[in-house]
């Protein structure tokens, strides 16, 4: 409790310095890097319509673009899947159609 108040009272003989001040209106006008909280609610919304759409593909696209979504290479997907490296592009083409098309008809009234 004492060094609260000793850093209470600290605070403000700093602040009542004029370099204190000088200080404190420098820092006041650095823009905080947080996003808003606007963009925050737009991309948790985004995340979910995709998360949606994406329990709505059949199981093997659904499996398909979740492994490209981690990061994996059609390569690694392919040996994940016993497939050619071909057929999974071939295969992730026609998800992302899919998903495209899910995605769309949800925008539409």
């Amino acid at each position: 409790m004492f060094s609260q108040i000793a850093n209470f009272f600290a605070e403000c003989e700093y602040i009542s310095h004029p370099a204190g001040k000088r200080d404190l209106e420098r820092a006041e006008s650095i823009p905080d890097p947080a996003p808003l909280p606007e963009a925050v609610a737009v991309a948790s919304q985004q995340h979910e319509t995709l998360l949606v759409a994406l329990r709505r593909l059949p199981v093997s696209q659904r499996q398909l673009l979740t492994m490209a979504l981690e990061g994996l290479t059609p390569r690694e997907i392919a040996e994940v899947l016993g497939i050619t490296d071909n057929n999974v592009a071939v295969r992730l083409t026609r998800a992302r159609a899919a998903l495209r098309e899910l995605l769309a008809a949800r925008r539409r009234p």
